[in-house]
């Protein structure tokens, strides 16, 4: 059976009345097991928030940063939070930033606001207002998406993404 096989029958397990998180949870760690990053992401915020089994922040931030080097955005985002609170790894700002950042790359609409608040207020990178203005307030304008481009650029993330996303 194929990985999104797998994934999307977990889907309609949850979708049942009661959901079957059982068997959700046998099909998404078999689906998670051959590298289905949706899987790890479903999976990863689960043991963080401790919905369906038992709470497990360790196993969770590691299923999120497996995900989010597949490129899940979701999951990128996620990693940004866990890495700004601390809350299954260390708290570095820094690497907040970069996956705030990189979730906005990939088309997350509320990391470019996340972005947009860490340029305002110096989290993970230097303070520049007038960047932040543009993020927050014309988040959807090409200025906008250009503008994450030649950041990731300026810090060096772009090697993962050696051309603007349209």
């Amino acid at each position: 059976m194929e990985n999104s096989e797998l994934v999307d029958r977990a889907l309609r397990e949850m979708q049942k009345t009661p959901p079957n998180a059982e068997a959700a949870s046998k099909l998404l760690h078999a689906a998670a097991e051959k590298g289905d990053p949706q899987a790890m992401y479903a999976l990863a915020t689960w043991y963080l928030h401790g919905t369906y089994f038992s709470k497990d922040v360790r196993q969770g931030f590691r299923l999120l940063m497996r995900s989010a080097a597949s490129s899940v955005p979701e999951a990128n985002f996620d990693l940004a939070v866990c890495y700004e609170t601390g809350k299954g790894a260390q708290k570095n700002e820094t690497l907040a930033f970069h996956s705030y950042l990189r979730a906005a790359l990939l088309k997350d609409e509320d990391a470019l606001f996340e972005v947009g608040r860490c340029l305002h207020y110096g989290i993970g990178i230097k303070k520049d207002r007038s960047r932040s203005k543009l993020l927050i307030d014309q988040p959807t304008t090409s200025s906008a998406r250009r503008l994450l481009f030649l950041i990731a650029k300026e810090i060096r993330l772009v090697r993962e993404f050696p051309k603007y996303p349209r």
